[in-house]
């Protein structure tokens, strides 16, 4: 028999640091509508907790950015249960909300494991500082506060190396953040890249880049086009498409990921449920599982 496996579920749902009001709702809507029963039925032992509201913090309201007095300790708050209450024999999963979560998950996964390597599938790069944001929404800062180059006073590290990002499914990008990208010699694959080289040779060369080091990955919702995926803040014309979305997770769940982010799906935007399957779906096949639509036709009363 082997080792039992164990799966820390944090429940992070905020809009606080987008405008994609409603993904607050997606934890428990995932949990509840399916994705909880499919884990336990995965063998997995789950321990759930949950970020609820924390005092608001006036001393962050001079940074300028959207709801920073409350959403700053929020995430600080996040960052503490995912690095303490995180034991080394469980992967952790954080459902968000929006992608500002990813900042202080991937600093949990570094201060956990020093050698981690980041994979962050987003059509944006989400690497703006506070002075170059336009939108002062905190969910376009995640990569550039796992780097430690922005808001490090209130995001301590150890810190993602640039050596150690890899960016895929990218499409829309500012100049800020294009510049970041050839500066620090960030590994990425645009959807451009996608598109010239395939979804396999390019899942190769990242499997290859992470080789035998913890991986984090850090899944946007809104990579996915919109076709596949409407249930989301930012709809995307262009993305991946279903077959690219869900040959990337079943590559990197096989290299056993230590802990995973599922963010940005909105339940409210929604069609029918659509986006909110697809990101069981993918959650599953990240954590090394198979989802198998055929088998559960055969198993049910449909056929």
């Amino acid at each position: 028999m082997g080792a039992m496996k164990k799966l820390h579920i944090v429940s992070a749902g905020t809009a606080e640091g987008s405008v994609n009001y409603g993904c607050e709702t997606a934890p428990e809507v995932l949990l509840q509508s399916g994705l909880q029963e499919r884990l336990l039925q995965d063998a997995w032992k789950l321990k759930l907790s949950s970020v609820t509201a924390v005092a608001e913090d006036n001393n962050y309201e001079d940074l300028g950015l959207r709801n920073a007095t409350t959403l700053i300790p929020w995430l600080q708050e996040l960052y503490r249960q995912l690095a303490r209450n995180t034991s080394y024999d469980e992967k952790a999963l954080v459902l968000g909300g929006d992608h500002s979560i990813g900042a202080v998950s991937l600093l949990a996964t570094k201060q956990r494991y020093p050698d981690a390597v980041c994979v962050y599938v987003d059509a944006h790069p989400d690497a703006h500082t506070l002075e170059s944001s336009q939108t002062r929404n905190i969910h376009g800062l995640p990569l550039r506060i796992a780097a430690g180059q922005t808001l490090a006073k209130y995001f301590p590290g150890p810190y993602y190396a640039p050596s150690e990002i890899y960016l895929v499914g990218i499409k829309d990008i500012d100049t800020e953040e294009a510049n970041w990208l050839a500066d620090q010699n960030i590994r990425h694959a645009t959807m451009d890249t996608i598109l010239e080289q395939g979804i396999g040779n390019v899942m190769q060369q990242v499997r290859e880049w992470i080789g035998d080091r913890p991986l984090h990955v850090s899944y946007d919702i809104d990579a996915i086009d919109a076709t596949f995926a409407p249930g989301t803040g930012i709809l995307n014309a262009g993305g991946l498409t279903y077959r690219e979305a869900e040959y990337l997770p079943r590559k990197l769940g096989a290299i056993n990921p230590v802990a995973v982010d599922m963010v940005e799906v909105n339940p409210l935007r929604d069609e029918a449920g659509k986006t909110v399957r697809l990101a069981q779906e993918l959650i599953v096949k990240l954590l090394g599982g198979e989802w198998n639509s055929y088998q559960d036709y055969l198993h049910s009363d449909m056929q």
